[in-house]
């Protein structure tokens, strides 16, 4: 009720979006990588690639509403899906997540 009387809630949900599209940008390559979704089967099987691109990004949609909209901590998770180094390195970088 304070967000929406004092107008703060554009301001608090532009704070959201940009952390969400940084997010974003960090867990898609890591992500595709890790599914092998390549250059190499884009060209080779441009379908079979689309369907991994779709795949991660529904992942990482999926981990964004968790950690930043629903509030909940997917440390463990993410570090499940890509590997320990991987999710460790993502984490230490970006502490605010």
């Amino acid at each position: 009720m304070v967000l929406a009387n004092s107008g703060a809630v554009l301001t608090h949900l532009r704070k959201i979006e940009d952390a969400a599209n940084a997010r974003l940008d960090v867990l898609l390559p890591v992500l595709t990588k890790s599914a092998g979704a390549t250059e190499a089967m884009k060209a080779g099987d441009p379908m079979k690639w689309m369907g991994l691109m779709n795949a991660c990004r529904a992942q990482a949609e999926e981990i964004i509403f968790d950690e930043l909209i629903y509030n909940r901590t997917c440390k463990t998770f993410f570090a499940r899906m890509v590997g320990r180094q991987l999710g460790k390195s993502v984490f230490e970088k970006n502490k605010q997540w």
